[in-house]
């Protein structure tokens, strides 16, 4: 089936944009890219500089506010400012913990979505949020095939260059993804509303003892 979180709905893009101004982000209308990292072997000081880059190349030609958004404040935070002290331009950071809901509400208030997270990848094709995905794990690709995405790098053949080449696809193209992702997202959202079904199906069976 897919993931039960496509099933949620209770957000929206006014409520993200409410978020982003308690945390600073106030000129909400000059248009937000969020970023979503995590560490790993492979997210060392060339990682932090390329990716940097490819932030900075963002807000200078697209005029874009640059939003780090960890999916695990204690382990994410760290590597997001370390990316972010190497910028020459201002970005921002949602530094504490959020719901769910409110999560993909802050995503939902942007124009695009880099992620190596899983789930940013996941909020951002519930939001119909454009996306470019950084694959540091099987599972990651994996998604982004099933979902028929194709803007996205192996993080270790990330670089500026190509990079900015993705930037610029997910942005110049934006309108054209959006309606392709919103195709997949109803898809994802029916097959979602299978595991219900599925699971009483099974407890039907006997198949699932509820009373262990």
């Amino acid at each position: 089936t897919a993931d039960p979180v496509f099933s949620i709905e209770n957000f929206n893009r006014e409520k993200g944009r409410k978020i982003l101004n308690a945390f600073g982000i106030t000129d909400t209308d000059k248009g937000i890219i969020g970023v979503s990292v995590r560490k790993t072997k492979d997210t060392g000081n060339d990682f932090e500089e390329t990716l940097a880059n490819i932030c900075d190349y963002i807000i200078e030609k697209y005029n874009h506010n640059i939003v780090f958004i960890p999916m695990q404040t204690n382990k994410d935070e760290g590597v997001s400012r370390s990316i972010m002290a190497r910028m020459k331009n201002r970005s921002y950071i949602i530094d504490k913990r959020l719901s769910v809901e409110n999560t993909i509400s802050v995503i939902s208030a942007t124009e695009g979505c880099i992620g190596m997270r899983l789930h940013s990848l996941i909020y951002a094709a519930i939001a119909n949020v454009p996306l470019m995905g950084i694959s540091y794990d099987p599972k990651i690709k994996g998604f982004l095939d099933y979902t028929n995405q194709t803007i996205y790098s192996n993080i270790d053949e990330l670089d500026v260059e190509k990079g900015c080449k993705m930037a610029d696809e997910m942005l110049i193209n934006k309108e054209e993804l959006k309606k392709h992702l919103n195709a997949q997202y109803e898809i994802l959202k029916e097959k979602a509303r299978k595991n219900g079904e599925i699971a009483v199906t099974l407890y039907e069976k006997g198949s699932v003892d509820l009373e262990k």
